[in-house]
């Protein structure tokens, strides 16, 4: 596992995790101790993709480039309004190559910004994923597990692309489970 943690989050992923799931999913026969040995799979790939997530999300990197796409988005629009105002044509010539490259930047920017997000997406929906089949698959890591599937649906309660995979996750995860959502509430 620590080994594997060097790679980038989306190799580590396919690489080692993605491998086992599938693995697992073959195993049709459903015994106590496979059951276990299934559900510590399912939650090692659960909080791989837990970490990887919030690490995503407090990287400072999402929100520079936010910055450097908000302002390189001002600083093009800036210069729009300058090439329309200039009378000079040499002047008009500059301002075009300067703004031909914000535009390429603005593009990059836009694409790392674009990625990060995806990756961020992608590693929460893993881990709703992951710790639902954990919860599925065996009552040992029920205590856990409920808790970190729920602080993650919450935390993103108000993201209309998760509503899918959150209603099949809490599908396969039996009631008695999830009870003490109840409890708190009525106490």
């Amino acid at each position: 596992m620590s080994e594997a943690c060097l790679g980038k989050p989306t190799e580590v992923w396919e690489l080692y995790f993605q491998r086992s799931i599938h693995l697992l999913d073959e195993i049709e026969e459903s015994r106590p101790e496979l059951d276990a040995t299934k559900a510590t799979v399912f939650r090692e790939c659960a909080m791989f993709a837990e970490r990887q997530y919030h690490a995503t999300l407090k990287s400072p990197d999402a929100l520079r480039w936010k910055v450097y796409v908000d302002r390189k988005k001002q600083e093009i629009e800036y210069r729009r309004a300058e090439i329309t105002r200039t009378q000079s044509d040499a002047l008009k010539h500059r301002l075009n190559f300067e703004q031909n490259n914000a535009q390429k930047l603005l593009q990059e920017d836009s694409e790392l910004f674009r990625k990060h997000n995806t990756l961020r997406e992608t590693l929460l929906k893993q881990a709703i994923d992951m710790h639902s089949r954990c919860l599925e698959t065996s009552s040992e890591f029920d205590d856990d597990s409920a808790i970190r599937l729920c602080s993650l649906w919450f935390a993103n309660f108000d993201d209309d692309s998760l509503l899918d995979l959150v209603r099949t996750a809490l599908e396969r995860i039996p009631s008695r489970k999830l009870v003490f959502l109840a409890v708190r509430i009525f106490f």
